[in-house]
């Protein structure tokens, strides 16, 4: 049935997921902030001959100022004050262009990365093994869907800004090396002792964002778990009891958070003073004891600036990026352990139709390493006929139902179909001969037709009116304003508890099922609605091989033969009997 799946390969880094998973998008927003870059410099070095000029318009251009004279001479243009604004104006819009289309594309990663992890984790999630699914709370996946993946395309949107930074500086330091071998390196050296000296910073925003996506993802685990449950709560007063445990997560994701914000800002204010200070005491240098021209100074001094200024920028999206990364580690380890554990099925051939029996041969099962639940199980479904299991609390009726429909296999013995073990069924071809109907009904906020379905496009209305006559609700769906159109509201609210059971049951008969699993179906319905369930139930007898886990005498009075599990051992009983631990 299932067998243990391979451990995938490590979870790609961040930086290798965003430049590999997605490396033509990735390529073309380097090539458009490089294209930014360089126009920026450009048009920086076009600054020093219009000072030049604006100072003194008889001087003859040197350095920079030459070379761009020789290019516009080149193409027939004069150097003069209206030529070079000019040119400034078109390098600077080539800069303001190339950076949106930069943005754009990486604001298309980004959405498209969200996408990307939330499918991987939702697809992950449903192919895997059903112990690991049920071994995680509800809150660890909902938050690795919504919080963990949002807060990963974040991290990502950093790392676009800090490419754009890292492009840049190398720019602006091409840039300052063809005015000024001793700006370039003066600034290189002050960025360098600024990244030196404040690194410490970096670590501690992604120990913070560490603990922020361990405490959210603990947070939105008691959330979704008490909320659904906030009724009875409520009704016996015990809110006061459940508000110290969340005021005390929400604290301390509070001062994770706090961490964060105190070690970024920190970070932020005082890379300045320190590029300040250094700027300052350049100039001075320069302005005392040097004769460099006022011009070449005040280009200096701004690409200076702006080259320090840029590797600060640069060293602070590093910081928001490590505080992402810790979340983006989470949800791929997420991903990663759901794909370690992936249901693999090793039969491949079609399943037999039960015309004959469904069959559990000396079966035993344990979990884990822990005691089995029960050993040598025998038990025939004839097809067509009924059959009631009933037993106490933990004696293991469910385990057996997962058995049969293959979320689990035997620790000893087999399940077979028509004679066929199914270990050697193709796992899928089995379920779609499966209709499953829980104690609790599960519905959506949705439409009668869509809780049918569950948006399987092959089925239609006819398919649907056939399953909700054969489960008895046609007549009351008829009577819904809207009809299949109808909301039903969330966990279908506007609806009677049989209603929603009915609903359940057309659900599971909409396909073209041979075995029908009922789990404990009618415990929460009234003794009418029970008694109308049960005549629906009974109707199908015949064209469904129907396997019914209840307590109820209406079941097992409805039953062609009921079965008891009790101390692992299985009895058959009459079915009008009511036993001890029924």
């Amino acid at each position: 049935m299932t067998s243990e799946s391979p451990t995938p390969e490590t979870p790609p880094s961040l930086f290798r997921f965003f430049t590999v998973e997605h490396k033509g998008r990735t390529a073309t927003m380097a090539v458009l902030f490089l294209l930014a870059g360089i126009a920026e410099g450009m048009g920086l070095i076009t600054l020093l001959p219009i000072l030049e000029l604006a100072m003194d318009p008889t001087s003859e251009p040197t350095g920079p100022a030459a070379w761009i004279a020789s290019a516009l001479g080149f193409v027939g243009l004069p150097l003069s004050i209206e030529v070079l604004l000019g040119l400034l104006v078109v390098l600077f819009s080539t800069k303001a262009l190339a950076i949106v289309a930069a943005s754009q594309q990486a604001g298309f990663i980004v959405a498209k990365v969200a996408m990307e992890l939330r499918l991987d984790l939702i697809q992950s999630l449903l192919r895997a093994k059903w112990l690991h699914f049920t071994g995680y709370p509800t809150g660890y996946h909902a938050n690795a869907i919504s919080n963990e993946a949002q807060r990963s395309a974040v991290a990502f949107r950093e790392f676009t800004n800090a490419l754009s930074d890292a492009l840049m500086a190398g720019i602006y330091i091409v840039t300052v090396l063809i005015i000024s071998w001793e700006t370039a390196l003066a600034a290189t050296l002050v960025g360098g002792t600024v990244l030196l000296l404040l690194r410490g910073f970096i670590g501690e925003t992604r120990d913070a964002g560490s603990s922020q996506a361990s405490l959210m993802r603990d947070l939105i685990a008691r959330l979704t778990g008490a909320l659904p449950a906030l009724k009875p709560i409520k009704a016996m007063a015990r809110e006061d009891y459940l508000l110290p445990l969340m005021e005390m997560e929400t604290t301390d994701f509070y001062k994770a958070q706090a961490r964060a914000v105190v070690a970024t800002s920190l970070l932020r204010g005082m890379q300045e003073p320190i590029i300040v200070a250094a700027l300052a005491l350049g100039l001075w240098v320069i302005l005392t004891f040097t004769t460099v021209p006022f011009a070449s100074v005040v280009i200096m001094a701004a690409l200076f600036y702006r080259l320090t200024t840029t590797i600060a920028n640069l060293q602070r999206r590093l910081a928001w990026v490590a505080e992402g990364e810790a979340t983006y580690e989470s949800l791929q380890s997420h991903i990663y352990a759901a794909r370690a554990h992936k249901e693999e099925w090793e039969g491949t051939a079609d399943s037999p139709d039960l015309v004959d029996a469904l069959r559990l041969e000396d079966v035993a099962f344990a979990y884990g390493s822990g005691e089995p639940v029960f050993r040598h199980i025998d038990i025939e479904l004839r097809s067509g006929e009924m059959v009631a299991l009933v037993g106490g609390s933990g004696e293991g009726k469910t385990t057996l139902c997962d058995l049969i429909i293959g979320l689990l296999a035997p620790s000893e013995g087999r399940v077979t179909v028509d004679g066929v073990d199914l270990r050697d069924i193709d796992m899928r071809s089995w379920r779609q001969r499966i209709a499953y109907v829980p104690q609790e009904p599960l519905l959506f906020a949705d439409s009668v037709r869509l809780n049918v379905t569950l948006g399987d496009p092959a089925l239609t209305d006819a398919d649907v009116e056939r399953a909700l006559r054969d489960a008895g609700a046609w007549e009351f769906v008829q009577q819904l304003d809207g009809g299949l159109d109808a909301m039903i509201g969330e966990r279908g609210a506007t609806l009677s508890g049989g209603q929603r059971q009915r609903i359940t049951l057309a659900r599971a008969l909409v396909g073209t099922p041979r075995l029908l699993l009922l789990d404990e179906p009618t415990t929460a319905l009234d003794h009418a609605t029970e008694r109308e369930i049960c005549a629906t139930l009974a109707a199908l007898k015949g064209e469904l091989t129907t396997l019914a886990i209840s307590h109820q005498p209406a079941i097992r009075s409805i039953s062609d033969r009921v079965l008891q599990l009790q101390g692992g051992v299985i009895t058959e009983m009459e079915p009008d009997v009511e036993s001890a631990g029924v």
